[in-house]
């Protein structure tokens, strides 16, 4: 479907919210102000500041956000034809409401809370984008992540990452023209926000995409098992490093876990297998294993408590794809190693 222009997409916004409102489509006035910049739409009682983009990624939703003053957010409504998952959150923590012309929306105002989400991207084009966040090209995002309060010429990233500097160059380009990077004068890069490019990339992450042998370990509770998998794959001279909710008790002391998963460089040894007593299978499955698409899920792994454990990074994105309290474990993880605030 093509793009509509903005008078087109401001009408069908406004017809869909009064839909959603129950008010009488005679009740909507559109008046556009600013020499056609926005619009000033009222909907029965309410009155909203409308801006219409034509996308919804992060580059566009951040020069929207930018161009709407703190004084009108309260009432501002940004308008787009599909609002992708990090605009989404860009969007909440400015505090602008959203809606999209997929049917999806995200609406706070007096008297009323609009949540609309699970819509399909009515506009989107055939073929694929290339994707930064593809299993090598996410090294990229991997390293400045690890390194938020530091800049990069994108040779050195190239050769920290072991990533040849064409494919290099490739990446940051792309993340540039989405505003989730930004360069200096120098020609240094850096993450622009690191909470969006992290959002952006746990939007595109799938755990399923890797190899995950589930199975059986005895054992009374997560942690033993944890340390007993653990002590065995050290033992085999065996790569590995635990993730998901394993990492997330290793690294922020989350609650008990009944699950243990680890990223192992090879299929398990079967030594370990007699060591641990594992049986593989499904039903009853309380150890994952898991054989990564990409080398890059080793980066920024660590020993905590005598185990080898994955970078708090690659634990947060990994959680998505796990079972239990998951995302309390994200949160938390977030919270204590991903906030910015200082290096992990």
């Amino acid at each position: 479907m093509s793009l509509p222009d903005k008078e087109s997409a401001v009408v069908e916004a406004s017809r869909q919210l009064a839909d959603w409102l129950d008010i009488p489509e005679g009740s909507s006035r559109i008046e556009w102000q600013a020499a056609g910049v926005y619009a000033s739409m009222q909907i029965g009682e309410l009155a909203f500041l409308a801006v219409y983009r034509r996308r919804g990624d992060p580059e566009a939703i951040a020069g929207a956000l930018s161009r709407i003053s703190e004084m009108e957010r309260g009432n501002a409504l940004l308008i787009v034809p599909y609002m992708s998952p990090a605009g989404r959150k860009a969007c909440k923590r400015a505090g602008v409401s959203w809606l999209d012309l997929s049917g999806n929306a995200r609406i706070l105002a007096p008297g009323i809370h609009i949540l609309v989400e699970g819509r399909r991207n009515r506009f989107a084009k055939r073929g694929r984008a290339p994707n930064v966040f593809a299993p090598k090209s996410s090294r990229v995002a991997r390293w400045l992540l690890m390194h938020p309060h530091e800049s990069f010429r994108q040779t050195e990233i190239s050769a920290h990452i072991d990533l040849d500097e064409g494919t290099t160059s490739r990446v940051v380009r792309r993340l540039l023209a989405e505003g989730l990077l930004e360069r200096s004068s120098s020609g240094k890069v850096r993450a622009s926000d690191p909470d969006l490019l992290l959002d952006t990339w746990r939007d595109s992450y799938d755990f399923g995409s890797h190899r995950v042998i589930k199975g059986h370990v005895p054992g009374r509770s997560g942690e033993e098992r944890l340390f007993k998998v653990s002590g065995a794959l050290r033992a085999a001279g065996q790569e590995h490093a635990a993730t998901g909710l394993s990492a997330a008790w290793l690294c922020s002391g989350f609650a008990g876990f009944r699950l243990a998963s680890f990223h192992i460089g090879l299929p398990p040894d079967p030594a370990v297998v007699r060591e641990t007593g594992f049986h593989e299978g499904e039903k009853g499955a309380n150890l994952w294993l898991v054989l990564p698409r990409e080398e890059g899920v080793w980066l920024g792994a660590s020993d905590r408590q005598g185990v080898r454990v994955v970078h708090p990074i690659q634990a947060y994105l990994d959680l998505q794809g796990h079972p239990e309290r998951s995302e309390e474990a994200a949160e938390q993880l977030r919270a204590q190693w991903l906030s910015w605030g200082r290096p992990a």
